[in-house]
């Protein structure tokens, strides 16, 4: 009886360890390797370009605007965007921004903390990294 169980144990962890290794995709624990389409490779070692991704702990490829605008500033910086009044209810989200920019490499990743600080002071911002959303690279 011992036995089986102890054979049981040991195909049940076996089989739980392959289908994590299976499943991590980029940084130490793939090999090192990096995540497709410019990803961000997320702390557990999976592919994506949102918060949990890219935000604290992102291991490669942690330039996306989500690393550090999330879904709550975005929601106080656009607080009408679910709005009834709103024409363009729904159109205006934080995923369709997050996947928009992900098309265009400098959006909101590129230029220098001076140009932030700069920028946040003429538009009564209290926070550099809201003003990286409204910047745009010198090379647009």
């Amino acid at each position: 009886m011992k036995f089986q169980a102890f054979l049981l144990f040991s195909l049940v962890l076996s089989f739980l360890l392959v289908i994590s290794a299976e499943n991590e995709q980029c940084g130490k624990q793939a090999g090192g390797a990096l995540c497709p389409n410019d990803d961000c490779c997320s702390k557990d070692g999976f592919c994506g370009i949102t918060a949990t991704y890219c935000g604290e702990g992102c291991q490669r490829q942690c330039h996306h605007l989500s690393s550090f605008l999330d879904q709550s500033t975005f929601d106080e910086v656009f607080p009408n965007q679910n709005s009834s009044n709103c024409p363009s209810q729904g159109f205006y989200t934080y995923d369709a921004l997050i996947n928009a920019a992900k098309s265009f490499s400098g959006f909101a990743s590129v230029g220098d903390d001076g140009t932030r600080k700069s920028t946040t002071r003429k538009m009564g911002f209290t926070d550099a990294k809201l003003v990286s959303v409204i910047t745009f690279p010198d090379t647009y």
